[in-house]
């Protein structure tokens, strides 16, 4: 953007043109995150992206733009925590931008280090959060110290200069546990996720009541969603004081990912031992792969016979 804004009128536009598409793109890639991309194209192709989605990409691309356009390496050295939350691995081995100070009295103090930062930071005093490592005060140095047929002072290290080095790098050892055992209990959630999901509610368009055969009637609305890759046959069943009661209906079928609502009834021909209430235990149980299912409880009424 600073060499276009240099070169004429044109080229700074140009430039403003393209950032702005490069901010819309990855504005759109922020949001594949929570929107699939395959259903964002077609929705966006239809005109039913929906005003939450759109709201979302445009806010987004005004920010991104504003920064690439305006802001850009005090966005880096200021608001952006990526160097802050990078400093939690550093330590002294850590390969960074340094001034060798061993060689202090060969600086010229040309200030050509400073000049030339666009972050407009001192590299001799040290390392610095502010710093991007964009390594133009290597090449500055550099420049000026070729002219004396001498190396730069400025370059890449690991860790400052003539610094003693600690043989144990704690910082990435700790960061290093920390990610490993994060991702030993990603890999156990994975591995134990259960490929149902069910929501139980009382149905209350059809409250509880006494057939003519005395069986107890409660009505329930179930929520069920396949979270699987694969269609699924579901059975149905319920327990009530151990023993299976009637259920209908007794089978959903689900597609693979579909949410799906139905209303549930259950029977039980045991109203009569005058039991008020009681736990429920709904379960669902797939025909294939066989060992998935999922139960939970809820509670059953019995009302009483006028």
């Amino acid at each position: 953007m600073d060499r276009a804004s240099s070169k004429g009128l044109m080229q700074k536009i140009a430039a403003y043109v393209l950032t702005f598409l490069v901010s819309v793109i990855v504005a759109a890639s922020l949001i594949w995150y929570f929107v699939s991309p395959y259903d964002f194209f077609a929705s966006l192709l239809h005109g039913s992206l929906g005003t939450v989605t759109w709201g979302f990409w445009t806010t987004l691309t005004i920010i991104i733009f504003m920064n690439y356009a305006f802001l850009r390496q005090t966005w880096c050295a200021t608001v952006c925590p990526y160097a802050k939350l990078q400093g939690a691995l550093f330590d002294d081995r850590t390969m960074i931008i340094a001034f060798d100070k061993r060689r202090k009295d060969e600086c010229m103090d040309c200030r050509a280090c400073v000049t030339i930062c666009p972050v407009h930071i001192d590299i001799r005093n040290g390392l610095n959060a502010a710093c991007i490592n964009c390594a133009e005060c290597i090449d500055s140095c550099s420049e000026k110290m070729d002219r004396r047929q001498k190396k730069g002072l400025i370059s890449y290290f690991f860790g400052n200069p003539g610094q003693q080095k600690n043989l144990l790098r704690q910082n990435a050892v700790l960061i290093g546990s920390i990610t490993v055992l994060t991702l030993g209990f990603l890999l156990y959630l994975s591995l134990t996720r259960n490929l149902i999901d069910l929501t139980i509610l009382p149905n209350y368009e059809l409250k509880p009541r006494l057939t003519e055969g005395h069986e107890a009637v409660n009505a329930y609305t179930i929520a069920v969603k396949n979270k699987s890759r694969q269609d699924l046959a579901l059975t149905v069943k319920a327990e009530l004081q151990g023993s299976l009661v009637r259920i209908t209906p007794e089978k959903i079928a689900l597609k693979a990912g579909e949410y799906k609502r139905a209303t549930v009834l259950v029977f039980s021909s045991d109203a009569g031992q005058g039991f008020p209430s009681d736990t429920l235990k709904l379960m669902l149980e797939a025909d294939k792969p066989p060992g998935l299912k999922l139960s939970k409880k809820t509670s059953f009424i019995v009302p009483e016979a006028k």
